[in-house]
């Protein structure tokens, strides 16, 4: 126990003789490994990561024979640890001098399985009141030992499964979250449960255009929205029909008489309704002439695209179906100059609407019909002497819808008579030439939304 010379003897001997020997041993003590060494935490769950601390001292080197297999040098090791389970751990400390000392710690570690937090629920959307029903998935070798829900972060509910109904009206997304807790550690799950339904006050359903169709109705076309399942056409402010449909043909309507307001609702899966969406009114077309000089067009603004219009065009023919484009305007307003064309007895005139912005969207208005007043001209004189001038005694009409010429001699008797304004008489009865001298006429017109109009004359028939 102490350093110093000590003598040492050595005796033998062989039964009859003995010899000795007295030598002087020096002694010099060697300060052995006071070992000890701890963990950065010595309950952990998968994978665990330990950082070990090594507070031994009079040793230079250093084996550490770690539990899981893994044996490492150094004074201060890290080591993980993927499986669960209780491990050992030994140290071995070794000074310069070759002194040695072992330290073991049995079941110095407990690792845990790491709770894995999972969930289903049923359903995932709806419109409110929604009853969703939370059920717990997570794995049962995970060892939790408590499960808390978490409502939109702030409802805090300590349940394995959980049944819980929404009943906040406004749409949005509330994030559900399962924390499932083993005493050391947590693991945490979030999934999203959707509020579908609309509350009376939000919209988003959107018109594309209201536009009259074949001249006696009015069509409606509206972006889909996603949590419709039906819609509501209300027109004028009042309930007019219901469909699934993003599309509706109103039939009772006087396109060329009125203005309609046009908006729509969103109807859920619950009978929930949306707020109206945008205005749509329908473009109404006006006309009037000043006899056959010039016509006024006039009609009310569309209303529909937020962006508004880009402008507006004009189109006329002289027969319905042959329509042509006369002006762009961004005027209600346009007064046609060349309105008479002796072609035809009417004009007829309808506006287009054309979206601002991209994507040509249209809306046509009512078509509006103007008269020609009725035109005569009526010669009192032919020579129907096959010279190309004046051959046939013919009346030119225009404006007219109906039309009656009869002729007779002097002695009151027809020799010509006809309803066709573009026919003549060639001066002959019953295919032989008629006599020079005076005849008489009687000539019935009619024109559009006009009084008839009798002429009675004479005329000269020359040889």
């Amino acid at each position: 126990s102490q350093e110093g010379d000590y003598p040492v003897k050595l005796v033998t001997t062989n039964g009859l003789c003995r010899d000795s020997l007295e030598q002087f041993l020096k002694v010099r003590l060697r300060q052995k490994p006071i070992l000890d060494f701890s963990a950065s935490d010595t309950t952990l769950c998968t994978p665990a990561e330990i950082d070990f601390r090594n507070h031994t001292q009079h040793a230079d080197s250093f084996i550490w024979a770690l539990g899981n297999g893994e044996v490492k040098t150094g004074r201060e090791p890290a080591n993980t640890y993927p499986n669960p389970g209780y491990y050992d751990v030994q140290l071995t400390a070794i000074s310069d001098e070759g002194c040695m000392d072992t330290l073991t710690k049995t079941d110095y570690l407990h690792v845990k399985a790491r709770p894995e937090a999972r969930f289903g629920h049923q359903p995932e959307a709806g419109c409110v009141p929604l009853e969703v029903h939370f059920q717990n998935q997570s794995r049962p070798d995970s060892q939790a030992q408590t499960y808390t829900w978490l409502i939109d972060s702030s409802q805090k509910v300590q349940k394995t499964d959980l049944t819980h109904t929404f009943s906040n009206p406004t749409p949005q997304t509330h994030p559900v979250t399962l924390v499932a807790d083993n005493g050391h550690c947590t693991d945490s799950l979030t999934k999203p449960v959707e509020i579908e339904g609309f509350d009376g006050k939000s919209t988003g359903l959107r018109l594309n255009y209201v536009t009259v169709k074949d001249d006696r109705l009015i069509q409606l076309d509206w972006e889909p929205h996603p949590w419709a399942t039906q819609y509501q056409v209300v027109k004028d402010r009042q309930p007019l029909a219901r469909t699934d449909q993003t599309t509706y043909t109103d039939r009772a309507v006087k396109v060329d008489q009125q203005h309609y307001t046009y908006r729509i609702r969103g109807i859920d899966s619950c009978g929930n309704r949306s707020a109206p969406g945008n205005i749509g009114r329908n473009i109404l077309l006006k006309g009037q002439t000043n006899g056959n000089e010039w016509s006024e067009l006039r009609w009310l603004p569309y209303q529909t695209w937020p962006n508004g219009i880009r402008h507006y065009t004009l189109e006329k023919a002289g027969r319905p179906g042959d329509f042509e484009s006369v002006t762009h305007t961004g005027d209600t307003a346009y007064r046609d100059e060349a309105f008479f064309d002796r072609r035809y007895d009417s004009q007829y005139y309808r506006v287009k609407a054309i979206r601002s912005g991209e994507g040509e969207i249209t809306s046509t208005s009512n078509i509006v019909a103007l008269p020609y007043e009725p035109a005569v001209y009526i010669p009192n004189a032919f020579s129907p002497n096959g010279d190309g001038t004046n051959d046939t005694f013919h009346v030119e009409a225009t404006g007219i819808v109906a039309f009656s010429l009869t002729i007779y001699n002097r002695w009151g008797q027809t020799v010509f008579h006809t309803t066709d304004p573009e026919e003549g008489w060639n001066g002959r009865i019953d295919g032989a030439q008629a006599p020079q001298g005076t005849y008489l006429y009687n000539l019935h017109i009619k024109g559009n939304g006009s009084k008839p109009i009798n002429r009675k004359g004479s005329l000269q028939l020359l040889r």
